[in-house]
């Protein structure tokens, strides 16, 4: 009797502390598991949802950043000889590739198909500064020109990044300080189905699905503005994408405006 007693007694400890530690109540309710969190597939992507979801900086960052062009984006092509060049880089040094350290696991989850291997980074700055340098000199021009921001700073060239099967990059605003005029160059895939970039326009009434492929490879975006992200997990084996970050060179000001906004 009191061996069943006990056992209960145990039972009962195990069960609670498995509900308030993991919080597993619903099935979409996000969990810890390794170096990512997993959650279950969607099919929806609902502005209202999705802004409430944003955090309380995302939400200062629309109220305190200005705006350079009417749509926010613009889809164009990289230019024939870098593409060519990227390709080669990609095919040539693949085997150099690295499961991506410290992967932002507010913005980037799996699914429950997902492992470990959630994304892995191949740095073009370590294998070949020589391309980077021109792909960043490329769209600084391309940026300027669009946006009407002239002298932009550079402030990150990240990647080869390549997302695996069950990727979901939910709906986000970039960081603040550095991330707010951005290019991003899609370079290979290998997929069941296509995964699209979703962008919600500036009145929050439409969504944009953006299919990237061999020819027209290239988003330019006010990404510190404008909520986008790839909401739905990734079917298929991988995704390659090149990111290239810029701001303006008077953009610390609006910086400080966002610190007086969170702190008032």
């Amino acid at each position: 009797m009191y061996l069943i007693l006990i056992f209960i007694i145990i039972l009962i400890l195990v069960l609670y502390y498995f509900y308030f530690h993991f919080k597993i109540i619903k099935p979409e309710v996000l969990i810890r598991k390794g170096d990512f969190k997993i959650k279950d597939a969607i099919k929806n992507c609902d502005y209202d949802e999705e802004s409430h979801n944003l955090t309380r900086d995302e939400k200062a960052f629309i109220k305190v950043c200005p705006t350079y062009t009417e749509k926010g984006y613009k889809v164009t092509s990289l230019r024939r000889d870098l593409k060519k060049r990227l390709l080669e880089f990609w095919n040539t040094k693949n085997h150099f590739k690295i499961t991506e350290p410290g992967i932002p696991h507010r913005v980037l989850w799996g699914t429950k198909s997902t492992g470990e291997n959630l994304t892995r980074l191949l740095d073009i700055k370590q294998y070949d500064n020589n391309l980077a340098n021109e792909l960043i000199k490329y769209s600084k021009i391309i940026l300027e020109e669009w946006s009407g921001q002239k002298d932009l700073e550079i402030t990150s060239i990240y990647g080869i990044r390549e997302y695996n099967r069950g990727a979901v990059l939910k709906m986000h605003l970039d960081r603040i300080d550095t991330h707010v005029l951005s290019v991003i160059i899609h370079i290979d895939k290998k997929v069941n189905k296509d995964w699209p970039l979703v962008i919600f326009d500036r009145d929050r009434k439409k969504k944009y699905r953006i299919y990237l492929d061999k020819k027209t490879d290239m988003v330019l975006y006010e990404s510190v503005t404008l909520v986008h992200g790839r909401p739905y997990p990734l079917e298929g084996d991988y995704y390659a994408n090149l990111f290239i970050h810029f701001k303006p060179k008077d953009w610390n000001k609006y910086v400080r405006k966002f610190h007086e906004e969170i702190s008032s």
